[in-house]
């Protein structure tokens, strides 16, 4: 597995390349991982990640690029440079000549699995593919040429090798992975003659495991709870207006707190900062990033977990974002403020909570209020009549991607 960001680094990815190592550890697969050594990258909690036993990992500095980078991504990759696919690909072109100088070692590697983002990630598997013609799997945790955050203010050149690259990466690899079936039809769509067989969709999800003896953050009123990161677009004005709204309608508000956990960027900070001023009397709480466990420990204590995508982006119509999955585990209601898509259409097909459009805000505000009513006349809300989930756990989706790395593995022999 190759993985910029995997323990002790942190970030959201983190989850999904970790709990396959684990799970694949426990399906007998012997896993070696190569990640990056970057000590300006947010580190993860002591403690988030316990080692996995039996997993192999090696770490990889990341650091300026050299002449001798250089030499070697024109040898083994000339498509890229160094700063395309992404500003990663200094690490990678180190990640590539320790792939090459101990040959030995990685040229009887049964299958290699990438997983982006940083993009260049799959850059490595394109060279273990070509030079030991190892089975290859291309994990897509974000959509690439269609990712509006990640392409914006890149020239027009730019975003016209990147298409090149990614239709050269989707030929070369064995077999795709993508985290949604829109994510699917986008690259079928985009790359016409591409074989839809080799696309597999296995969704983010969550580890049963990271809730069994978990508590609940104990909470003595009604608890609204939004958890994540916010940037962007993700502005929280429809929650806050919708929120306001809420509470003139119970006339209670010291009963009910509306709860922010997460990093976000300076604009949406001082949107927060501003409504706090404003609007004394309602209760907010804005917290900064906790480990993930606390942040298990606040979706079972709250009472309506709140996911925010934002109008306009385009990478929430291609992904569902990986908290979704933690909120239905958590099984309380959820109100999701989001563009119609396919995240919404989840959550209530399952029968999980509601969607609505940010200018739905005097909509929301009643279904709080139905939800507070509730709360008020028992003392807490009832789980969620929700479908079966299981097949969202990590195990479930680990055992689908067992079966994708086999198919890879079938091909070459």
């Amino acid at each position: 597995m190759i993985a910029y960001i995997f323990p002790p680094l942190a970030g959201a990815g983190t989850f999904r390349s970790y709990a396959f190592a684990k799970h694949l550890v426990n399906l007998g697969w012997k896993v070696a991982i190569i990640s990056a050594d970057d000590p300006e990258w947010v580190a993860a909690e002591r403690d988030e990640f316990p080692p996995i036993p039996g997993v192999e990992q090696k770490r990889i500095k990341m650091g300026p690029y050299s002449s001798l980078d250089g030499l070697t991504r024109r040898f083994f990759v000339p498509e890229a440079s160094h700063d395309f696919p992404d500003d990663r690909m200094p690490w990678i072109t180190r990640v590539i000549r320790h792939l090459i100088l101990k040959r030995r070692l990685y040229s009887d590697v049964d299958v290699v699995f990438t997983t982006s983002y940083p993009y260049s990630d799959h850059m490595a598997g394109l060279v273990m593919k070509r030079t030991f013609g190892t089975p290859w799997v291309a994990d897509f945790r974000d959509p690439w040429f269609d990712n509006a955050i990640f392409m914006e203010r890149k020239s027009n050149d730019f975003k016209q090798r990147t298409l090149g690259l990614e239709r050269i990466v989707l030929e070369s690899a064995d077999k795709i992975v993508v985290v949604a079936p829109t994510m699917k039809e986008t690259m079928l769509s985009r790359h016409k003659g591409l074989d839809e067989s080799r696309i597999e969709v296995v969704t983010n999800g969550y580890d049963e495991e990271d809730f069994r003896d978990v508590k609940p953050k104990a909470r003595n009123e009604f608890t609204i709870l939004f958890i994540g990161e916010q940037y962007g677009s993700r502005s929280p004005e429809p929650l806050l207006s919708a929120y306001l709204e809420f509470c003139n309608l119970i006339q209670e508000s010291s009963a009910v707190t509306l709860r922010i956990v997460g990093t976000r960027d300076a604009k949406i900070q001082r949107v927060y900062e501003t409504f706090v001023k404003e609007n004394p009397w309602a209760r907010v709480e804005i917290e900064n990033r906790v480990s993930h466990g606390e942040a298990i420990s606040e979706m079972l204590g709250a009472d309506v977990l709140v996911y925010i995508l934002g109008d306009g982006e385009s990478i929430t119509k291609s992904v569902y974002p990986g908290k979704v999955f933690e909120y239905l585990a958590a099984r309380k209601p959820i109100l999701g403020i989001a563009p119609h898509g396919q995240t919404g259409e989840l959550v209530e097909r399952l029968g999980a909570g509601r969607n609505f459009e940010g200018s739905q805000k005097s909509d929301i505000a009643s279904y709080l209020r139905v939800l507070f009513q509730e709360y008020l006349s028992s003392g807490h809300l009832k789980a969620p009549p929700q479908s079966d989930i299981s097949i969202f756990s990590r195990e479930h989706l680990t055992a689908k991607l067992d079966s994708v790395l086999r198919e890879a593995m079938k091909k070459h022999l």
